[in-house]
């Protein structure tokens, strides 16, 4: 399966108002850590916002990013229960307070998929 990993450059003015015209990070909510950009969204299955229920039942918002230099991966990769079929996931966490924010997706290319209220600067 090949997912569109095109860029989505568009700011809301919420975002807008968050963020100084210079800074385009977005970041921890917790720490307020720098993770990823806004010009890092990327649109995988034709978007960049899903909604994913893991198996336990909780249900996640994510956004997806082709880079997150500001979380770190923990844990072993794995196929099961992906959300993104013929992806690995493993858990990311904030580098700077360790908060779970979402998952490394990997197969020939990687990306993340960011829990966006556990962010700031970020909206669907």
């Amino acid at each position: 399966m090949i997912f569109d990993m095109t860029s989505e450059n568009e700011t809301s003015s919420a975002e807008q108002t968050e963020q100084s015209a210079d800074d385009k990070s977005i970041i921890c909510k917790i720490c307020k850590a720098a993770i990823t950009r806004q010009e890092d969204r990327v649109s995988i299955q034709g978007q960049h916002c899903h909604t994913c229920t893991n198996p336990t039942d909780i249900t996640y918002t994510i956004g997806c990013f082709r880079a997150a230099p500001g979380c770190r991966q923990i844990g072993p990769a794995s196929f099961e229960h992906t959300w993104f079929q013929g992806y690995q996931w493993q858990s990311s966490v904030c580098a700077g307070c360790g908060e779970h924010l979402g998952w490394c997706f990997n197969n020939t290319e990687c990306f993340y998929g960011l829990i966006l209220d556990r962010l700031l600067s970020q909206q669907c």
